[in-house]
């Protein structure tokens, strides 16, 4: 057995005892996580900020392609509004969603992905 099917074995086991369960990983993260130099982990054991990505990256899709097809109607705005919007907007989506991973994953007392 490698030591990353160690690791995996050990932290599905650990989810299990605290009772929680991983969501599933989507169809193309594990080779975005190779790409990116991590190993497939479940979603408890990834980096902060590799989570943080995950939500940050597609709100930014959404949010350009709303603000353009609102430019595009007769809701006009100047492009620096829009600029300014998504700049606030992005980041401040992106903290609430790492306080809201903070708040249900790691006050639940999970191991490292390292100390496994």
């Amino acid at each position: 057995m490698s030591e990353y099917e160690r690791r995996l074995a050990a932290a599905k086991a650990e989810l299990d005892s605290v009772g929680l369960k991983a969501p599933r990983m989507i169809p193309g993260m594990p080779f975005l996580l190779r790409m990116l130099g991590e190993s497939p982990r479940p979603w408890p054991y990834l980096p902060l900020h590799l989570r943080l990505l995950a939500y940050g990256i597609p709100f930014a899709l959404i949010n350009f392609v709303v603000n353009v097809l609102w430019h595009w109607t007769s809701f006009r705005q100047d492009p620096t509004i829009i600029l300014a919007m998504s700049l606030i907007a992005i980041p401040l989506f992106t903290l609430l969603m790492g306080f809201l991973e903070r708040m249900r994953w790691c006050r639940k007392g999970l191991s490292r992905w390292e100390e496994l």
